[in-house]
């Protein structure tokens, strides 16, 4: 319910601001959209300049929640969607297409509302889309629609919690996370890792700060998760692209399929994943001093480096590559070998193999956290939702 009422939010918002925009803003002409190029960065060439402010672009096309939003939020939130296995890649590529063509319209309508691409930049309110309102309604007008951005930039936080709790509480539940068992725990009687969610809130905030400090600092976290997000894309995209390759009767049958599709798209979301990753490591101007420096490559480098000290002592990873489902009322999921794989669901059956080898997996006695705990390996179970 929450979710559909914040969908609405976001259509009618875009709604008002583009059609206010098209009514009221100055325009530009079509060859100055399009075909006017400026390099503000100091870069050599005009060709260089653009690979640079390629950055801005995928960070607004990797948060999806803001520019195409929710594309990939429903994968986050797997464990509680029902037929999970059709509904998640249908809803990933229904709000991608849509929210890109969305996402265009607006932005070729911003891009033709800017007077001057200068002014915008150094307005005194530091925001160019404050100017381009500006230019457009009078300061009443200017602070509704600034009011209507606000109200979608907390929707889309909204959004952007749920999957990333989701994500935190499932990476703790492996242990990969300092004090696992505490984030990773699910609240029994609300049904969601409510420690996961306060933790995630925290921390947001405490990096929204940062920018009241230092603008450089909070722009070298912000390009950073753009270096992580494009690192595990290719690891992703690079095993599932080696498995289909080479070991194509190891991968489960999919509810839903790209078909013959399904390998040039891996192919071109990998490429794009690696050229995203090698651009996103650089400064926005030059010269380079302290302040304009990328200091995402040494963050993420110390980043990298803690993580990998992290699976060495305590990671232990799920150990079956399968991720089944059954039918609309079935969710399959991966149980974990060793401390056990914790699961809130009950009634849950399952059947494992290991080598050539099955055998049936019975539940064992809940643990103290109400929570049904499971330590074969390479099992697989099936859930009634």
């Amino acid at each position: 319910m929450v979710q559909n009422t914040l969908l609405g939010v976001r259509i009618i918002g875009w709604l008002v601001i583009v059609v206010t925009l098209w009514a009221l803003a100055p325009r530009q002409s079509a060859s100055v959209v399009f075909t006017q190029f400026t390099n503000e960065g100091g870069w050599s060439t005009m060709g260089l300049s653009l690979m640079v402010g390629q950055i801005s672009a995928i960070f607004g096309s990797t948060l999806r929640e803001r520019f195409l939003p929710g594309s990939d939020a429903t994968a986050h939130m797997a464990e509680e969607v029902d037929d999970a296995g059709r509904s998640v890649p249908i809803a990933i590529v229904w709000s991608y297409l849509l929210n890109a063509a969305m996402g265009f319209i607006l932005l070729t309508t911003y891009i033709f509302a800017i007077p001057s691409v200068t002014d915008a930049l150094n307005d005194p309110s530091a925001y160019p889309f404050i100017y381009v309102f500006r230019n457009a309604l009078p300061t009443s007008g200017v602070n509704g629609l600034t009011s209507i951005i606000l109200l979608l930039v907390i929707a889309s936080n909204i959004s952007f919690n749920a999957a990333t709790s989701r994500q935190t509480s499932s990476f703790a539940r492996d242990n990969g996370l300092p004090f696992s068992t505490w984030i990773g725990h699910v609240n029994p009687g609300k049904e969601i890792p409510a420690n996961a969610v306060a933790l995630t809130c925290l921390i947001s905030a405490l990096l929204a700060l940062i920018n009241l400090g230092s603008s450089a600092a909070f722009n070298a976290i912000i390009s950073l998760q753009v270096v992580a997000l494009m690192f595990t894309y290719c690891v992703s995209i690079s095993c599932v692209l080696y498995r289909r390759l080479r070991h194509p009767n190891n991968l489960p049958a999919a509810r839903w399929s790209l078909g013959r599709s399904g390998v040039p798209l891996n192919v071109a979301g990998l490429a794009y994943a690696v050229y995203a990753f090698f651009w996103c490591f650089w400064p926005n101007v030059t010269p380079v001093d302290a302040e304009s420096f990328n200091w995402a490559v040494v963050m993420f480098m110390g980043a990298l480096g803690l993580s990998l000290v992290q699976q060495k002592i305590k990671f232990s990873a799920p150990d079956t590559l399968n991720y089944y489902e059954d039918s609309s009322s079935l969710l399959w999921t991966d149980l974990q070998l060793g401390a056990g794989f914790n699961l809130t669901q009950t009634a849950i059956y399952g059947i494992g193999k290991a080598m050539n080898e099955s055998f049936l997996v019975t539940p064992a006695v809940n643990d103290t956290s109400g929570r049904t705990r499971f330590t074969k390996s390479y099992v697989l179970a099936r859930v009634e939702l």
